[in-house]
């Protein structure tokens, strides 16, 4: 006899248990207690598979039952079958639950500011186990934290550690020098000017500085600090701002933070007729480590808002 996937076809994996349970013990019997079957169900089962297959599975002979050559064939496509189905069920299920839970990550406190946090938030609703935990932190630490898994993935100003980290390009931020509305001075030329103004400090600081001074002086930039005229500083870019709206000093920021002041006309952007002045935020997770299932759809969320960089990568789609 010629076996086509027709055969195959006819088979119900139902049938299987009884057949391994003799093919394991070589005896009747045995195979409808650990079954936990009767001996007549077992012997139905078998029946029905032979009667599919058209061949014989087992002989019986003086020392018990032997199975024939197809039989043992046939054992061995039932337990991969089995196997297969265990694992995918197992990871049917797996996949499934980890939709539920903490997802973690971390990022400048900038991007809490930007109109993506409210979308995720509104895509998060088809998806109500899920839970999100964020850090604010600056680029060093948000590295920091991702290296020794204590977030699932995070939001970076540069690429470091690409020997661990993946990354993945999310959208471009922009720059501006901002002042209050009264301010009545030029942009500066030079970074001798910049270093002549008054300047209100806040973490990520010197990033904005040094990715705003390179294109616009025309120089590699590496400030810090102790490089400027600091009237003011603050661990909180609101209240940073707050400062700049009172009058106290200058700063570099994304400009999406400051957009309703600019459009109330409560702070100006000295560079506004200067053209624009960006910089790549990335997606980093780890290079070594499958996201699970939930912190996979998170992040292609946020990918999803900015296809216009990339496609989102598979994945994230899976």
């Amino acid at each position: 006899m010629v076996w086509k996937a027709s055969d195959f076809e006819r088979l119900d994996p139902k049938l299987f248990r009884g057949f391994l349970a003799v093919m394991r013990t070589g005896s009747m019997s045995e195979a409808a207690r650990i079954a936990s079957l009767t001996q007549g169900a077992i012997s139905q089962q078998i029946g029905k598979l032979e009667e599919r297959l058209g061949t014989q599975l087992f002989v019986r002979t003086a020392q018990g039952i032997v199975p024939t050559d197809a039989a043992r064939m046939l054992g061995e496509f039932a337990e991969q079958y089995l196997n297969a189905s265990a694992s995918f069920l197992e990871r049917l299920n797996v996949e499934f639950e980890s939709m539920n839970g903490l997802v973690r990550y971390a990022m400048p406190e900038s991007c809490i500011h930007s109109p993506h946090f409210p979308m995720l938030l509104e895509r998060r609703r088809e998806f109500s186990g899920i839970e999100v935990d964020i850090a604010l932190q600056s680029t060093e630490m948000v590295y920091r934290d991702l290296l020794a898994g204590e977030i699932d993935f995070g939001f970076t100003l540069q690429k470091e550690h690409e020997t661990q980290v993946t990354h993945y390009p999310f959208c471009v931020e922009q720059y501006g020098l901002i002042a209050a509305r009264q301010t009545k001075l030029d942009t500066p030329a030079n970074m001798a000017d910049l270093q002549q103004l008054d300047l209100i400090w806040f973490p990520q600081a010197e990033h904005y500085l040094n990715r705003w001074s390179e294109p616009r002086f025309q120089a590699v930039a590496n400030v810090q600090r102790s490089d400027f005229r600091v009237r003011g500083s603050c661990t909180d870019l609101r209240g940073a701002l707050a400062m700049v709206r009172g009058g106290l000093g200058m700063a570099v920021v994304p400009l999406h933070v400051v957009a309703d002041d600019l459009a109330s006309g409560a702070v100006v952007c000295l560079d506004a007729q200067l053209p624009a002045v960006g910089c790549q935020i990335y997606i980093a997770t780890p290079r070594d480590k499958r996201p699970k299932a939930r912190v996979r759809r998170v992040i292609r969320w946020f990918l999803e808002m900015h296809t216009d960089l990339q496609p989102v990568p598979e994945q994230f789609l899976r």
